[in-house]
């Protein structure tokens, strides 16, 4: 997390089950989309600004400077 403090402008956050299923691949599609934007709210993300992921285990970091 130290190398995500150094970057401006950066808001990151990871999900826990409390916000229900984030996957498209183990649940229906508005109820992954509604427990997403539930989470950027949360966290105060602009949903409009916000870039998703699939999961991928490793130590690569992208770095998006537009969509």
């Amino acid at each position: 997390m130290e190398k995500f403090a150094k970057e401006k402008d950066l808001l990151h956050g990871f999900s826990s089950r409390a916000f229900g299923n984030m996957s498209f691949l183990r649940g229906e599609r508005q109820k992954v989309i509604k427990n997403r934007l539930k989470f950027a709210k949360a966290l105060g993300f602009n949903k409009n600004s916000v870039v998703q992921i699939s999961l991928a285990h490793g130590v690569r970091i992208a770095k998006v400077n537009e969509a």
